[in-house]
């Protein structure tokens, strides 16, 4: 069954169903209050427009278990769930979708994110967070479709991100990513300490495909596919990345990567940065490298069919080039008058003159006239 939600309400009960739900869009759409509830599993709605379709109200408190599935949510004004102080949580099936019109999105508006407080598990499958774009900023606009802070083990598994004024992931803690597509944005991937990622497609970033910064230490990209990036950082490495100078640099292992036909791997090492980015190649794959695999789609509410794989390679329409504007021609008046002054040159050197005097002269004549400034 699905259920479409319009309303904003406090879950204060272990159980819990999306229909309870009444008229009031201003706000987040469910809210936990973690001093009366310790198990939470919501399944199986649709959300158009709203603040946040989750949120949690009491920072004291915690939850046991957190379980959201299958719920597709459009037109958000901040974000799809902002989850802090959980045990465990797994969201599955997924749909947030930002409004960047909105006036009130806040200058850090995300799909998915914790909070500066620990999360024991988080693990996110088939799930689609795109078009977060915050306040923009002369400097820096964010938004990213995830964000995970440092006190967090996290599992994505054929997450989607588009869109986003920033990154795709945005990764603080010990992050493993199996499968993953993000288009457009800033930075696709942005790994703040560890990673272990495997099938990651990254396309027309404005920025970097991939950008290491803090305390980033030794991780592994597996398969990793860059497609467009108009002549993009395919990996950049803050100034603040690695350990300190003293120790051996951090290395960030690239196994099998596929760049843009005719590229070589662009690496931007920023000063300060105590990084090395090692390429690798398995036996068959030397200098060419594996595609990525595609993510699974979500699946929609209600549905319990097997999660689907989009089938063939990931074909990307080209954003045609504005037609130029005709200029009118500029007579080029250097051009005439030199082309005037060869031809004087050549009717007055044409002319025989009598004795050798005379040629002497004409001689001299000519020479003046070649070297003399144009008009």
């Amino acid at each position: 069954m699905t259920t479409t939600i319009t309303s904003t309400k406090v879950v204060k009960s272990e159980t819990y169903e999306l229909s309870d739900f009444v008229s009031n869009l201003h706000g987040h759409t469910v809210k936990i209050d973690t001093a009366a509830v310790k198990k939470v599993t919501l399944t199986d709605g649709t959300v158009s427009g709203g603040y946040r379709f989750f949120d949690m109200v009491n920072d004291a408190g915690s939850l046991e278990e957190l379980v959201i599935q299958r719920v597709h949510a459009k037109q958000m004004r901040r974000g799809f769930a902002r989850v802090r102080r959980v045990d465990k949580v797994l969201i599955e099936d997924c749909v947030g979708i930002g409004d960047p019109t909105a006036t009130d999105k806040g200058d850090v508006p995300g799909g998915i994110a914790t909070a500066d407080f620990p999360i024991g598990q988080l693990t996110v499958r088939r799930c689609d967070m795109s078009s977060w774009q915050g306040v923009p900023k002369s400097s820096y606009t964010n938004g990213d479709g995830v964000a995970v802070e440092e006190d967090v083990t996290s599992l994505f598994e054929d997450v989607t991100c588009s869109d986003n004024a920033d990154g795709g992931l945005d990764g603080k803690g010990d992050v493993t990513f199996n499968r993953g597509l993000f288009v457009r944005g800033h930075r696709g991937l942005r790994v703040w300490h560890r990673i272990k990622a495997t099938d990651v497609t990254i396309i027309d970033p404005d920025n970097a495909f991939v950008w290491l910064g803090g305390s980033f230490v030794d991780s592994t990209i597996e398969r990793l596919t860059c497609i467009g990036g108009a002549g993009k950082w395919h990996v950049k490495v803050d100034s603040a990345a690695g350990p300190d100078k003293e120790q051996p640099p951090a290395i960030l292992t690239l196994i099998d990567p596929v760049l843009p036909a005719g590229e070589e791997l662009r690496v931007q090492y920023e000063g300060g940065s105590n990084v090395k980015v090692v390429v690798k190649y398995t036996a068959g794959n030397e200098g060419k490298g594996v595609v990525a695999t595609r993510p699974a789609l979500p699946r929609a509410p209600g549905s319990t069919a097997p999660a689907s794989t989009p089938a063939g390679p990931i074909v990307i329409t080209p954003t045609p080039a504005p037609t130029p504007v005709p200029v009118p021609a500029t007579p080029d008046v250097r051009l005439a008058a030199a082309t005037a002054r060869l031809a004087e040159i050549a009717a007055k050197s044409a002319k025989a003159p009598g004795g050798s005097s005379d040629k002497t002269k004409q001689i001299a004549a000519l020479h003046a006239l070649a070297v003399a400034p144009l008009a």
